[in-house]
């Protein structure tokens, strides 16, 4: 058949396959970034976003579906999708947003040709006050935010990816917490690049006595894709989870002052939602292991 003629000659040049899976691996790279952009709403400043999208490449099937769901409090969204077949392997994913103030869980997963994103935000407006400075002043709050999951992917045959990123900021203006990471099997071995998963320090700058925003963003992607000998196989786990790990301070004239914060929503923002295990505050390193059983590439954060 000319497919097979085709799937030989090709999978004879190492040089033409590696840069195959280098070019299918930034395609679906970028088709997972333009799948979800971020929710920004204005005039609803507690508003939290649970965000989905699964892609599969190939026409049939269930097809594409998506889904974004806001609202105060708690917010869920979750699908999933199949792509039309490849030959006997039907190409699916799945992924899920789990969102309440200070807490976002996010699944996604991918086989064969498909690409699967999960985003979860929350946000809230929060007024600082202090008995020793007026109203105005403007003083600076240190906060951290932090994400804790598992990365897997298979080895090759297959191309696969799947990765991370969070985003916070408190009283407007750029992101003061932009982390994020990958792991794929683009050069043919399972390699992770980015920044390790752990807590990260923000620093924001305020004004006593008025209102400001926090927005807090997490995403992972889980993208697969057939290389010229078999599907790919990606999973990001995030169940536990993307949060907010508490403001700690006060600070004017930089020393530490007495404060007390409001919210919108009744959130107490100067505790941790983080689990026990997450609560180090230097990032942690990643682990990989190859597991002996079954040839995948597993990257997780190593517990304390």
């Amino acid at each position: 058949m000319p497919s097979s003629r085709r799937f030989v000659a090709a999978a004879g040049r190492p040089q033409e396959v590696a840069r195959y899976r280098r070019a299918a691996v930034a395609l679906l790279t970028l088709i997972c970034a333009l799948a979800l952009r971020p929710t920004r709403l204005t005039g609803q400043p507690n508003l939290n976003t649970a965000q989905v999208a699964i892609t599969p490449n190939f026409s049939g099937g269930s097809g594409p579906f998506q889904q974004v769901v806001n609202g105060f409090g708690h917010v869920l969204a979750g699908g999933g999708a199949t792509g039309g077949p490849i030959g006997p392997v039907v190409p699916s994913g799945d992924a899920s947003a789990d969102v309440s103030p200070g807490l976002v869980k996010l699944f996604a997963s991918a086989f064969a040709s498909t690409n699967s994103v999960a985003r979860g935000i929350f946000r809230d407006q929060v007024t600082f006050t202090s008995p020793v400075l007026p109203t105005g002043t403007i003083v600076t709050v240190p906060y951290f935010v932090g994400m804790d999951g598992l990365l897997q992917i298979n080895f090759p045959p297959g191309i696969g990816a799947a990765s991370w990123q969070l985003q916070a900021v408190m009283g407007g203006g750029a992101f003061q917490v932009s982390r994020g990471g990958q792991l794929n099997n683009a050069s043919g071995t399972v390699l992770y690049t980015g920044d390790p998963l752990g807590l990260y320090l923000g620093l924001a700058t305020v004004q006593i006595g008025v209102p400001t925003q926090i927005d807090a963003e997490f995403t992972i992607s889980a993208q697969a894709a057939f290389d010229f000998v078999g599907p790919g196989d990606a999973t990001a786990n995030f169940l536990n989870t993307g949060f907010w790990g508490g403001i700690q301070s006060v600070n004017f004239g930089g020393a530490p002052v007495a404060f007390s914060v409001t919210s919108l929503s009744g959130t107490d923002w100067t505790q941790s939602f983080a689990s026990p295990a997450t609560t180090t505050p230097e990032p942690a390193t990643w682990t990989l292991l190859a597991a002996g059983l079954v040839a995948i590439g597993t990257l997780r954060r190593r517990r304390a």
